[in-house]
């Protein structure tokens, strides 16, 4: 019976009302633990029972459905002699304050004394006990309670002395004349059959001022989640499969308190397990009501979400995918081909699209953690107040992936947010949390393994290649019309191709890619910038579609107080490749830079203003001046046909 207690206090304390979400995009996964009266620490509250089978959630059902009978806890066998209780009531100390002493004989002295001040209320044919107020284990015999409203209670009263023995006494009460009836919650057996369609429930609200707010949650109590916050702090909870709060005030976008007294609740259930429905009821003074009920729903045809996920998983293993990048990609196509975005907003678990195949952004998330726990990989849920995603690992590295913006569905599928780094989630997820996770790789982006990033540079290569060789130093490459994903999305779209992968592709065209100079041979270094975009506010990406380059050719810097290229000064050299005259220097004598086949690029500055006419080799058809406009040099080049491009000033 100690245990039946136990579980009766962590079940009954009464729990205020949360506040619902602002958004039907996301869904909180649970209601926080009841809170306990001041003064009582957290270690005191009972620890929730495992549940393991339909006897146990049965057996916890029993347990707390109390007789109406005297309870007592006799003494164990052999003990001195029975616990016997008397409770005497004080004067009281005002017309709603009274207080009770309490006594013991018998036993083993000395005595520790618990009370409970409970509401007896008779739901669906049986008495449930309802704490309103309590005093642990102490040896203070005396227990006083303020009555807020009008009801017939019970006052427990527990004793247990040093040898562990313990006894109970129930002492009937009667409140009148405070004009405020307790507020009660009723709940129907359910409706309608398991699975193959809705089940309902029918919730009546009574007691209290008449006028309430509801918060009504199905849960799932065999499965649960880690929920990662904004503030980066986790908690772990049941998975709730729908919430039902309100009244909502339409117009104005938020609960209100109005005079309701039943509300029909109603799910359709897609897998096993144990399940629980709670109810949360307070009135427009303030008072607050918890009722709850637990059942369990087996159905051979219906596998419960584990052995969903684990059979999805293991046919993943029978095609032969064993890789972790292999195994979460093969995951996230089979959630998005085979699932729908609900519509209705009515499936945020993950039966959702996992057994039914349809669920809002947190169904995906939580189906998708699960098949990747399963699969033995590294993965988180992340949501925010209207969206969720996911964060997996592969490689020692976290990629985040949003199987819901991949879903268009009707062939529309596709891999825009599939495994990226942070700063391309960021552009359109505008509230990623800071966490734990460092996301920062392009290693694992699907277009980076898939080849179609490489593929995307590839047809850059050349424009670049053919701007290098006419000697231009500075220029810009439009991106390519095939710049959609998978030729599948095009003005639909909330990013385009180069703002998902614009820095990349900067690294694959520069970094890794040799840009040769046709006339050398050797390889010349490109730094290449993405053109900012812009981000409309309405799901949708602006990129202006080019990458700016710079090139770096291999260059001879002069000192900066040189005035004259005296005659003949690198006649015949073969190594100058690029030259830059420093900003002051005046002169180009002759023959200065006469047979350097190997030349291709001298800058000369605006200050120069005499250059001999053999000072550069005429015949050397790579050769390129950059020049100022109008400048002497330009003059110059243009006179003598000397190849040339003018740079900005």
């Amino acid at each position: 019976m100690k245990k039946a207690l136990s579980f009766f206090l962590a079940f009954v304390l009464i729990a205020g009302i949360l506040t619902p979400p602002a958004s039907a995009q996301t869904f909180e996964d649970d209601f926080s633990r009841p809170v306990l009266p001041d003064g009582i620490p957290e270690a005191n509250l009972p620890p929730v029972p495992d549940r393991q089978s339909d006897e146990e959630i049965l057996l916890v059902e029993d347990e707390l459905l109390l007789s109406d009978e005297e309870v007592f806890f006799g003494p164990e066998e052999g003990a001195p002699g029975e616990l016997i209780i008397s409770v005497q009531e004080q004067e009281p100390q005002g017309s709603v304050t009274r207080t009770w002493v309490a006594s013991a004989a018998g036993g083993t002295a000395p005595y520790s004394y618990q009370f409970y001040m409970v509401l007896p209320t008779y739901i669906n044919g049986k008495w449930m006990y309802y704490s309103e107020g309590q005093q642990l284990y102490s040896a203070k015999n005396s227990f006083s309670f303020t009555f807020q409203y009008d009801g017939a209670y019970q006052l427990w009263v527990d004793v247990r002395d040093s040898g562990g023995h313990s006894t109970r006494y129930k002492l009937p009460l009667t409140v009148e004349g405070l004009g405020v009836q307790p507020l009660r919650i009723d709940i129907s057996n359910p409706t309608g059959e398991f699975f193959t369609e809705e089940t309902t429930w029918s919730i009546g609200f009574a007691g209290g001022d008449g006028y309430y707010k509801y918060n009504i949650v199905l849960v799932d109590l065999d499965m649960d989640f880690r929920v990662l916050q904004q503030d980066g702090t986790t908690y772990s909870s049941s998975s709730v499969l729908k919430r039902l709060y309100g009244p909502e005030d339409e117009e104005k976008g938020e609960s209100d308190y109005a005079r309701i007294r039943q509300i029909d609740y109603s799910y359709q259930l897609l897998a096993s397990s144990h399940y629980e429905l709670r109810v949360w009821l307070n009135d427009s003074h303030g008072q607050t009501k918890y009722n709850s009920v637990r059942f369990s729903a087996f159905n051979d045809a219906y596998p419960s979400v584990y052995e969903v996920a684990s059979d999805i998983v293991s046919q993943c293993r029978a095609e032969g995918v064993t890789g972790d990048y292999e195994t979460a990609l093969w995951l996230h196509d089979w959630l998005t081909y085979h699932a729908d975005y609900d519509q209705t907003y009515g499936h945020y678990h993950a039966d959702g699209v996992l057994c039914g195949g349809y669920g809002v952004c947190d169904s995906y998330a939580k189906a998708y953690y699960l098949l990747l726990k399963e699969a033995g990989i590294g993965v988180d849920r992340i949501n925010n107040i209207d969206h969720a995603w996911n964060v997996v690992e592969l490689g020692g590295e976290w990629y985040y992936v949003d199987c819901t913006w991949d879903d268009n569905g009707y062939g529309m599928e596709h891999h825009q947010y599939c495994f990226v780094p942070e700063e391309i989630l960021s552009v359109d997820h505008p509230f990623t949390y800071d966490s734990e996770y460092v996301c920062n790789s392009y290693r694992y982006n699907y277009y980076m393994q898939d080849g179609e990033a490489q593929g995307w540079a590839d047809s850059l290569e050349a424009s670049i290649s053919d701007a290098l060789q006419d000697g231009s130093y500075s220029f810009s490459v439009p991106f390519p019309q095939s710049y959609t994903f998978e030729n599948k999305i095009t003005r639909s779209s909330r990013l385009n191709a180069g703002a998902v992968l614009a820095d990349k592709l900067s690294t694959l065209l520069a970094g890794e890619k040799e840009y040769v100079y046709q006339n050398s041979g050797e390889v010349i270094p490109l730094r290449l910038t993405p053109v900012p975009g812009q981000y409309d506010g309405s799901g949708r990406y602006l990129f202006a579609g080019q990458l700016n380059c710079e090139a770096d050719f291999p260059s001879l810097s002069l000192p900066t107080s040189l005035k004259t290229v005296e005659a003949e000064a690198f006649r015949g050299d073969t190594s100058l490749r690029y030259v830059i005259l420093p900003e002051g220097s005046t002169t180009i004598e002759s023959g200065a830079f006469a047979e350097c086949s190997g030349l291709w690029m001298v800058l000369v500055p605006g200050s120069v203003t005499s250059i001999a006419a053999d000072a550069f080799d005429r015949n050397n058809p790579h050769l390129t001046l950059l020049v100022l406009q109008d400048s002497p040099a330009h003059v110059y080049a243009a006179d003598h046909g000397i190849r040339f491009q003018i740079i900005p000033e």
